[in-house]
């Protein structure tokens, strides 16, 4: 599991790119002459495209206007907005390619279009279909592709009932990042103390006023948890649950720990700490990949990630959730790139505090390299090559989102490699 866990991690770090229109399939029966079903049709893609956009569909919807019966399905791990996004263009690609047809379906990376003038919704259909395939062979990446097969049909086997059984049918996992444990070894008091605290803490994390932050005291216990401010309730929720779990697993007689996760962290003391900017201990990450193999002067990157940065860490700081997302397009040759970067302190912060956080995790960054973190207990900072995060509007601010939020992962694009997942740096009280 260890192998394909590496080759995925691989394969999903990448450059941007737009969701990409991946196929379609036009049938050959022709709207009636009376333009009946074509009426229909404009008026049942209409209803489609303006149902995108909400927020309790789960990224799936279906309709019917007379003869004309239409569905969309869009990836669970994407927006409301990317959702809409996505239906409106397979909506006006389907009329491009298939402007006399009555059946049709267009695929997008992140969304599925289907109308017909005959009714199929509750009917599994595999026809027709679309396959695609990457051009590039895993012999660079390993000695024996063969190994790969194993994990593979593992992987496979443990995703699909994971998939037919879900709610809304698509799971996701949010990835355990690192994490620290004290040496100091708590009495039963304070262990008691501990379980309360968690409890509470969980109990905490699926509110919408909340802005993704909770802290609380249970005697000598104290606690906080900070979900990143663009994932949903739910995705909080699940993410401080793991949290728990992991530091009770990684940490069971410990006073002291902290535990990072892509969506999430938790923390935990036996001395107070709320309100006080703590950079220490610290999980740095790092893409192994340089940027020598894609742009003649790697160098031109700096004066742009440190310009991004620049403005990222006071824009955080001074919001009232101290969270922040900033991004830079610049060409240093024929392409073009785009530098993501977010940064998030904890709200109990000062602003003061925040800045000063986040402008050190942002001198440890490297910038010759295409991505990384620094997470602290009090704020973090990350920069990407590739869009990592969910756009936060003044909308969504007012609460966690209650959509299953993810940020989609980027398509491979074919003209770069696809570069391997940076390994943590090691530190103390961590396996």
């Amino acid at each position: 599991m260890i192998l394909f866990y590496f080759l995925s991690s691989m394969l999903i770090v990448s450059f941007p790119t737009e969701a990409a229109y991946t196929g379609h399939n036009c049938s050959t029966l022709a709207g009636n002459s009376t333009s009946t079903f074509k009426s229909n049709l404009n008026q049942l893609l209409s209803t489609l495209s303006s149902n995108a956009n909400r927020n309790n569909t789960a990224g799936f919807y279906n309709a019917t206007v007379g003869t004309a019966y239409g569905l969309f399905l869009c990836r669970g791990d994407v927006s409301a907005r990317v959702c809409e996004e996505c239906v409106a263009n397979a909506t006006s690609e389907a009329l491009l390619r298939c402007p006399d047809n009555q059946q049709a379906v267009v695929w997008y990376d992140n969304c599925t279009l289907r109308y017909s003038n005959q009714p199929f919704y509750s009917e599994a259909a595999t026809s027709p279909e679309l396959e695609t395939w990457s051009e590039r062979n895993l012999t660079q990446y390993v000695t024996e592709p063969a190994d790969l097969d194993d994990e593979l049909i593992t992987t496979l086997d443990n995703l699909v009932p994971k998939a037919a059984n879900a709610s809304y049918n698509f799971p996701t996992e949010a990835a355990y990042t690192g994490g620290y444990c004290s040496t100091l070894a708590g009495t039963s008091t304070f262990k008691s103390n501990l379980h309360q605290l968690l409890s509470t803490l969980s109990s905490n994390a699926n509110r919408s006023d909340t802005a993704g932050f909770y802290n609380a005291t249970v005697g000598t216990a104290y606690g906080l948890f900070l979900c990143r401010r663009d994932v949903s309730a739910r995705i909080c929720k699940e993410c401080v649950a793991n949290a728990t779990s992991k530091a009770l697993l990684r940490c069971p007689d410990s006073q002291q720990a902290v535990v990072w996760y892509d969506y999430c962290m938790l923390r935990y003391s036996n001395q107070p700490f709320h309100s006080e900017a703590a950079t220490s201990p610290d999980w740095v990450l790092y893409s192994t990949e340089n940027l020598t193999e894609y742009m003649e002067e790697p160098a031109e990157l700096n004066d742009v990630l440190v310009m991004t940065l620049d403005n990222l860490v006071p824009k955080a700081a001074n919001a009232s959730d101290k969270f922040a997302t900033e991004e830079a397009t610049f060409t240093p040759n024929v392409i073009s790139f785009t530098v993501y970067s977010l940064g998030q302190c904890t709200q109990d912060l000062s602003a003061t505090d925040c800045n000063a956080c986040l402008r050190k995790g942002a001198t440890r960054l490297v910038p010759s390299k295409q991505g990384g973190r620094v997470l602290y207990p009090s704020c973090n900072v990350r920069f990407e090559m590739y869009s990592f995060y969910q756009e936060v509007t003044s909308t969504t601010k007012q609460s966690l989102a209650p959509e299953p939020s993810l940020p989609p992962p980027p398509a491979l694009p074919r003209w770069l490699p696809p570069p391997p997942s940076a390994p943590p740096s090691t530190r103390p009280g961590e396996e």
